[in-house]
This record gives C-alpha cells, sequence and structure tokens, in this order.
C-alpha cells in the first residue's frame, strides 16, 4: 500500500518508482530525488512521511530499493501493475487502474 501511496502523493511513473533508492529519499525535507530520465526532485504530504519511514525500516533493512517484494526480490514495472490491478480487482472497480507510465 505505501508503494501506491507513493504514485499517487508524487506522481512519479511506475518505471521511476522501481528504480528509486532510499538514498534517495530525504524525510526531513519530505522529497524524493529521482534520476531515471531527467533528474528531478518530487515531494511527498509531511503526514505520509511516518509510514514511508516505517515501510523503509521495515523491507528495506539490507537493500538500496524501496521497491522490495516480500521475497526481497525488486519488483518490475509490470508487478507494480498487477499489484494495482488486483487491489481494483478487490474493490469491485470494473474500470482498470493505469498508473503513470
Amino acid at each position: 500500500m505505501v508503494l501506491i501511496k507513493v504514485l499517487i502523493y508524487t506522481g512519479v511513473r511506475v518505471q521511476e518508482l522501481v528504480n528509486n533508492k532510499i538514498e534517495d529519499i530525504c524525510f526531513n525535507t519530505y522529497q524524493i530525488r529521482l534520476t531515471e530520465g531527467k533528474d528531478r526532485t518530487v515531494l511527498f504530504p509531511q503526514s505520509f512521511c511516518k509510514d514511508l519511514m516505517m515501510y523503509v525500516k521495515a523491507h528495506c533493512r539490507m537493500a538500496s530499493s524501496i521497491c522490495l517484494s516480500h521475497r526481497k526480490k525488486p519488483f518490475t514495472p509490470r508487478g507494480i501493475r498487477k499489484i494495482l490491478a488486483n487491489y481494483a480487482a478487490e474493490a469491485g472497480m470494473k474500470q482498470s487502474l493505469s498508473p503513470y507510465q
């Protein structure tokens, strides 16, 4: 759910999300530095900082990526889209979710 919130709150592309590193997150200024394609910085809400920090501490201890599956393998863009499709199906949504490419 945290990864989906990152997509929603920041508007990053799925490819940028899966390539994002923990060291690119600045919890003090609520920013994520993106280096995929054009270098830029996006903000995330202060209210989301605690959730993101807890996720990183719990799931990304020994890794550099924030997008890790429960098997500690990096997600692919296709994997993120599949997660979104599963949540949409569970919610009973008839239209598909299409994150920013």
